[in-house]
């Protein structure tokens, strides 16, 4: 038998055993260690601190790590402090496990006296950027398919979502970046605003998120304008003011050339104040404008429906003008009518709407009646003579710029006066009809000026005739009949 010296943790004793006889000493060994960060960018380095850890014995420790899925670059893996990253995202799990040595010279290879270890673990997050969402207007944040598309002048709040998407963001993260002007590292939520029409449909402005990986939302910055065509569309015609109840088609334009109302999410026309009303209005930006029925002002809107931009709108403000005179002229070739030997005299005319820079095509025209104001001879018989009113209502022609909008009157409108068996002698005598013109827009009607129509005779058997500028035009009582 042998005698030999164990130090043991609890008390120093004298041993006596008997080779091959099972024995055991030691006490467990206690793992610990921390992880720096616990939340980490996919990509990113992830540092482990396992000094903390001892062996009561205060033999040396051997370290064995499990990093969980996707670990990689791993460095120190038998140290108290190594470091890996993580390829894809989600919860870890590390696990760390340390083995004692206990002595040699007693333990090793004697059976119950095996080294003893501990295992520890701790969770960890790996995190990537998932997806860019963007806020749409006053309701939520919206992910984005494909392009997206942002009107010029607009601010648009981004959020990044990470994955795993119940997990906080790493410090720092995610970075914002791109062509749009993002920067900095605000948590998840970045707004951004686009202040540069792109120049082609490739032409884009990016927004990026980073956290390990890359997210990039390509825009393309967008401008729309109106376009405003009357369907009588005619040179010399304003395009800032219209007729009474003219038709006006309504359309719009984008840029960069290629965007279509569709991609940038809808663009709709309506009347925002004023007169007229809009019909046949579509979600592509077109329509057509009714004009009022009388003089005003309307301002029409053209707004984006939806869309990172929605709610934008551009409006138009036009002028709705009524005729407000008219302009007659002698029908070309035509003769001044008369009978022989009587008081006649006749003048046929083409009628004309003003002002001219307007169309008047859907509107109808019509005289009405009044009683005559009459001087000297005319006085004798011709004293509170009726102008009768027209019996139906006359279609207007349409637009244009040197004459106005002409009365449709297939022959004409005749001025004319006369008596079979006039009064003998002739003297000096004036004849005037103030006549009423009308116009008529569906059911409105309105009385919007007077027209002249007046007669004179001499003592010499000359009468004489003209409507607004157009004469005088003049024949004698003697002179052969002629038609108009």
């Amino acid at each position: 038998m042998k005698t030999r010296l164990l130090l043991c943790t609890c008390a120093i004793s004298i041993v006596a055993f008997t080779a091959g006889t099972a024995y055991s000493c030691g006490q467990q060994p206690v793992a610990s260690f921390t992880v720096y960060p616990n939340i980490v960018s996919i990509h990113g380095v992830v540092s482990f601190d396992a000094t903390a850890s001892y062996d009561p014995d205060g033999t040396t420790l051997r370290y064995s790590w499990n990093f969980g899925a996707g670990a990689y670059a791993i460095t120190g893996a038998t140290t108290a402090s190594p470091t890996c990253k993580y390829s894809s995202p989600g919860e870890k799990t590390v696990t760390l496990t340390v083995t004692d040595n206990d002595d040699p010279e007693f333990c090793d290879g004697q059976p119950g006296c095996a080294d003893k270890s501990d295992s520890i673990s701790h969770p960890l997050t790996a995190v990537k950027v998932d997806k860019i969402q963007y806020w749409y207007p006053d309701t939520h944040y919206t992910d984005i398919t494909g392009t997206l598309y942002v009107c010029v002048g607009t601010t648009v709040p981004f959020r990044a979502v990470p994955d795993p998407s119940t997990s906080y963001w790493p410090t720092g993260k995610p970075v914002w970046g791109g062509t749009a002007g993002a920067s900095g590292s605000e948590i998840g939520i970045k707004s951004v605003e686009f202040n540069t029409v792109s120049s082609t449909l490739s032409d884009y402005k990016t927004v990026t998120a980073e956290c390990g990986n890359t997210v990039t939302v390509n825009v393309i910055v967008f401008d729309f304008g109106y376009v405003m065509t009357p369907e009588d569309d005619f040179d010399g015609g304003s395009r800032t003011r219209y007729g009474v109840y003219e038709r006006v088609k309504l359309s719009c334009e984008i840029v960069p050339a290629g965007v279509t109302p569709a991609q940038v999410g809808g663009l709709r026309w309506s009347r925002h104040s004023g007169i007229g009303y809009v019909q046949d209005e579509t979600n592509y930006g077109t329509g057509l404008y009714i004009a009022g029925q009388y003089a005003g002002t309307v301002t029409l809107r053209l707004t984006l429906l939806s869309g990172p931009s929605k709610g934008t709108y551009i409006q138009p403000t036009r002028t709705i003008v009524e005729p407000d005179a008219g302009v007659c002229t002698h029908w070309p070739g035509s003769n001044i009518s008369h009978v022989y030997n009587t008081f006649s005299i006749g003048l046929k005319t083409n009628m004309y709407l003003r002002p001219t820079d307007v169309s008047f095509k859907w509107i109808k025209f019509s005289e009405g009646g009044c009683y005559s104001q009459v001087t000297g001879w005319f006085t004798r018989q011709f004293a509170g003579f009726w102008h009768n009113a027209w019996t139906s209502w006359v279609d207007v022609s349409g637009g244009n710029s040197t004459t106005g909008c002409r009365i449709l009157q297939s022959d004409g409108d005749k001025a004319f006066l006369g008596h079979d068996y006039p009064y003998l002698p002739y003297y000096y005598g004036a004849f005037l009809w103030d006549i009423p013109w009308m116009y008529k827009a569906d059911s409105y009607t309105k009385t919007f000026t007077y027209m002249n129509q007046e007669f004179r005779v001499y003592s010499d058997g000359k009468a004489e005739v003209r409507k607004d500028d157009s004469g005088w035009f003049y024949n004698y009582h003697g002179w052969p009949t002629l038609l108009y």
